[in-house]
């Protein structure tokens, strides 16, 4: 290894200018660890990283130098295989995968003919390599995946890419689908086209022109007071009283229900009636838990036997997991409440039970600093900034009062049952 003084000897000019050799001398970069511009008797010089990986002594080429290309490309690129042998990954490896993607098989086999489906499969591929290199995330190779999987290759996976048309595309995509849903397939395939177009696979991107769709506005519905008996008698009905206290629970506090199924005993202060809920930075936000309650948590806690207020052995979380399919607990609560409807603006969601509470409480009171206090504001700095003034009494107030006015249609419920029951 021969050893150059300083990093202004590693230039394209320095590096071209060394004297002739008589074997394969390697000259180190003295900026990145590994980075070495390799030298060979017939005047070529290669960059390449030459480092040790699991105890062995390993080379990957990066590039032969010419005029086109700069050091601090070639540097980029030589942290970039740093990183993955910092993590175990053997960068001839990933090397290789990317020269399937540059010269993918099969290709030949179908005369030339590229396809959006190939198109797809060569962007996957390196989607993963980026996640293992943790350049992307594994969340958004997941939705990528489905993404592709479940609207996309049913319909255009055969398409010849010369064949794509922008307009036929949106016609395609929007029919049958969310705003939501078809946002997200025009992010993925333009990525994957742009992806192909950087690969020199295909000239440009034809869906370059294409922007999102505007979301409508959100959504309104709530639980009518004429639908509240039937859904609390359902929830008294159904037969696992752990899947009825969840759903009394997001009712009471108007939490989402990821946060009521993730609740945690050390979390919630009985004698206070409050549950400290940990939000993103690090910040906490104080929910209010009525009288109801804070009953199903005095009930539960006798019965403890995890960190969990609502424990699951069958989940990996440990924890229940709420599914939206038929047979899940709140579809039966609905179906028997008659609250489910295949119509989406219509069929009452579990979401749907917080923006309840916020209506009644804003109903009861015209407040808007309460119903975001009571709830939470998305934004904590707005939060802070406009309602610091209130008073948590008031909150526990408003909570309380929208509690109380369920009870009432509650009690004629347990009522009923009782009667029921006993003829």
């Amino acid at each position: 290894m021969a050893k150059l003084k300083s990093d202004k000897d590693f230039t394209i000019e320095k590096l071209k200018s060394l004297p002739s050799v008589s074997k394969r001398i390697r000259y180190n970069d003295p900026k990145v660890e590994g980075l070495v511009a390799r030298k060979s008797p017939s005047g070529q010089i290669v960059f390449a990283v030459y480092r040790k990986f699991k105890g062995k002594p390993i080379e990957v080429d990066i590039c032969k130098i010419t005029d086109d290309v700069s050091i601090e490309m070639i540097r980029n690129k030589a942290r970039a295989i740093n990183g993955q042998i910092a993590m175990g990954i053997d960068p001839r490896i990933e090397k290789h995968a990317h020269k399937k993607i540059e010269t993918p098989q099969g290709e030949n086999e179908d005369d030339g003919i590229l396809t959006f489906g190939k198109i797809v499969e060569y962007y996957m591929t390196d989607f993963e390599n980026c996640v293992r290199m943790e350049l992307k995330k594994e969340k958004s190779l997941k939705d990528a995946k489905a993404t592709f999987k479940n609207h996309v290759l049913p319909l255009y996976a055969d398409k010849k890419i010369e064949d794509i048309d922008a307009t036929d595309f949106e016609d395609t995509f929007k029919k049958d689908n969310t705003v939501a849903v078809y946002n997200k397939i025009l992010t993925f395939s333009k990525a994957a086209l742009n992806f192909a177009v950087k690969k020199r696979k295909i000239p440009f991107n034809q869906l370059f022109a294409l922007e999102k769709l505007t979301a409508p506005s959100g959504r309104t519905r709530v639980l009518k007071e004429d639908e509240k008996y039937n859904l609390f008698k359902a929830i008294e009905e159904e037969e696992k009283i752990i899947y009825s206290d969840i759903v009394w629970m997001i009712i009471e506090t108007g939490a989402r229900k990821q946060n009521v199924l993730s609740m945690v005993w050390s979390d919630i202060d009985l004698l206070g009636s409050t549950w400290t809920l940990k939000v993103k930075n690090d910040e906490n936000q104080q929910i209010s838990l009525s009288k109801r309650a804070n009953e199903i948590l005095q009930r539960r806690i006798l019965t403890k036997n995890s960190k969990f207020v609502f424990p699951s052995d069958l989940s990996k979380t440990g924890h229940i997991s709420e599914k939206t399919s038929k047979g899940a607990f709140w579809r039966r609560i609905c179906e028997r409440a008659g609250v489910y409807s295949k119509d989406r603006k219509e069929n009452l969601t579990i979401h749907d039970l917080r923006r309840t509470l916020a209506t009644e409480i804003y109903n009861n009171t015209s407040d808007l600093g309460l119903t975001q206090g009571a709830l939470g504001h998305k934004n904590l700095q707005t939060t802070k900034k406009h309602y610091a003034h209130l008073n948590n009494s008031k909150i526990v107030k408003a909570v309380q009062d929208v509690s109380d006015e369920n009870s009432d249609i509650l009690e004629r419920v347990k009522a009923d049952l009782e009667n029921k029951t006993t003829t």
